[in-house]
């Protein structure tokens, strides 16, 4: 639930499209799955998927979800760049995008 269901779309995707997606997952985000990025009044920051609220919740990398008081948000924006990391921060190589997609458009 941090991001879209993958399972079954590879295989309604060109490999240009899934290679794209690896590479550049900035490119195209998928609806519902834009990143916040929250300010703490004590300067702190946090990048997740943000549910409004008192408290409200910001759920990270990894899983982790945190409980947020609305007086410990200082600032709330959207980000400009996809939660998912991208295949160079990740370090795959060309080799293993080619076999990611290649599984992708296998997996139904």
């Amino acid at each position: 639930d941090y991001g879209p269901a993958l399972k079954g779309w590879g295989t309604a995707q060109a490999r240009e499209a899934i290679i794209k997606s690896i590479v550049e997952p900035s490119a195209d985000i998928a609806h519902g799955f834009a990143g916040t990025e929250i300010v703490l009044t004590d300067g702190k920051v946090i990048h997740g998927l943000f549910t409004p609220g008192d408290p409200a919740s910001i759920k990270s990398t990894g899983g982790t979800t945190q409980l947020l008081p609305k007086k410990k948000i200082q600032k709330q924006s959207a980000m400009k760049r996809s939660l998912m990391l991208s295949a160079d921060q990740l370090g795959l190589s060309p080799q293993d995008v080619a076999d990611i997609a290649a599984y992708m458009q296998s997996w139904k």
